[in-house]
């Protein structure tokens, strides 16, 4: 698995900032997945998943629970400490 900071330099974006891609998103790009299918998937709804991904809103339970399993990562890597 590539360094998550890493992939976040290629695409423009600093570790750890607010209101940014977070670093689940990029792992899921990474891993060739799209929000709408993981959304389908995990059956969270698609604007919700993209907002926290995106770093607009706070991740639900739902999506805290189901989404380091899908990643197969910690929760911890996967948001911002912030978010």
């Amino acid at each position: 698995m590539a360094d998550v900071r890493k992939v976040q330099k290629v695409h423009g974006q600093t570790p750890l900032s607010r209101r940014s891609k977070q670093p689940a998103y990029f792992l899921l790009i990474e891993q060739g997945h799209t929000i709408i299918a993981v959304a389908d998937v995990l059956g969270i709804p698609f604007p919700h998943l993209r907002g926290a991904l995106f770093g607009l809103t706070y991740p639900s339970p739902l999506v805290r629970d189901l989404l380091p399993a899908f990643l197969g990562v910690p929760l911890s890597k996967l948001f911002d400490a912030d978010i």
